[in-house]
């Protein structure tokens, strides 16, 4: 990878961060599972895994199905894990010019409800905005009939490390967005740029690097490296591994074609992602991809998500359950107290 492209990492979408995190998102993607499909699929140890998975069941976050027991020969039979029944719903708010989506999603990240708020908050006092969106969120959450554990929002324009957003297009210049939301909700909310929000459901949805044997010598293989070029109401670009998501500065190009193969020179990646309306048009979009494969990439697998709405879906999912994933066992006990005093 070239190091001539400048860019910050993400604070919030960072990857599992312990063994219990890991654990989750095996079972979420390939659930069910054995706790050997877990240690088999893990850098830990078996104690390690056990003691993750206790503390997942306890959380109310993961259960065994002693049901689902598939016979295999002599030994004592493997139990498989799953999530369970969502315990709350995350709320995901995606902010655009015009317009302003809501999603409703449980822990493994299933839709629950959604809508669109036809709001512009560039001609509205941030309270207003505020309030018009609260009282969506709190019919929308009311109807689920489960506790509301936590908000992310996702925006266009860019989100400074006091989680401040300036978006010209919003009207705003560093408005601050999380303070009316935490104070109305009383739950954790956080923000984040859309491609940075875009680049973390890509990561949400990347199985972890499988470890190599015990005892074995391997080359040590590349992690697995996507590019988001997101170009809508605003312009940004980020990348993507496992565990980490990097927001890359985007320059001047005369053409989509010229910043996308210039970005995947910078970045080498093994996928990329064209996001935003931009791509609305096949045509533009197949244009960015034959001016790739006519590029030093051309084997890189390509994938469009051109519609307003699938992009608002991507985004609100994935910061709505960023800090659940990041740290499941903990997220799920900083609710434990305030869960039982809920109401909205």
């Amino acid at each position: 990878m070239r190091s001539d492209v400048s860019s910050h990492q993400s604070t919030v979408f960072t990857g599992p961060s312990n063994p219990a995190a890991l654990c989750l998102q095996l079972i979420r993607l390939k659930q069910p599972v054995t706790r050997t499909f877990l240690v088999d699929h893990s850098p830990h140890s078996q104690p390690t895994i056990t003691r993750a998975i206790l503390s997942l069941i306890s959380a109310q976050l993961v259960r065994e199905r002693p049901d689902k027991i598939m016979p295999q020969g002599p030994g004592r039979p493997k139990i498989p894990l799953e999530m369970t029944p969502s315990p709350w719903v995350h709320v995901g708010v995606a902010i655009g010019t015009k317009s302003t989506y809501l999603g409703i999603y449980g822990t493994r990240g299933q839709l629950l409800r959604e809508q669109f708020v036809e709001i512009a908050p560039a001609e509205h006092p941030m309270s207003t905005f505020v309030n018009e969106i609260l009282a969506h969120i709190s019919a929308m959450v009311s109807h689920t009939t489960l506790p509301l554990a936590s908000v992310g929002v996702s925006t266009s324009g860019t989100v400074d490390k006091s989680n401040l957003i300036t978006a010209p297009n919003l009207g705003w210049d560093q408005a601050d967005i999380t303070q009316p939301l935490s104070k109305a909700l009383e739950v954790p909310v956080t923000v984040a740029s859309v491609v940075e929000a875009i680049a973390g459901a890509e990561q949400h949805t990347q199985f972890p690097p499988k470890p190599q044997p015990h005892g074995k010598k391997a080359p040590k293989t590349r992690e697995h490296r996507g590019l988001i070029f997101y170009v809508d109401d605003s312009i940004g670009a980020a990348t993507h591994t496992y565990n980490s998501v990097n927001l890359l500065e985007v320059g001047k190009y005369h053409s989509l074609e010229d910043a996308a193969t210039d970005l995947a020179a910078k970045t080498a990646p093994d996928t990329i992602v064209l996001a935003g309306s931009a791509f609305e048009n096949s045509a533009d979009a197949h244009a960015v991809g034959r001016a790739l494969r006519a590029s030093k990439h051309p084997t890189v697998e390509i994938r469009v998500i051109p519609t307003h709405i699938d992009n608002a879906r991507a985004a609100a999912r994935s910061v709505a359950l960023s800090s659940l994933l990041v740290d499941p066992v903990n997220f799920a006990r900083s609710l434990s107290g305030s869960l039982g005093n809920y109401s909205i």
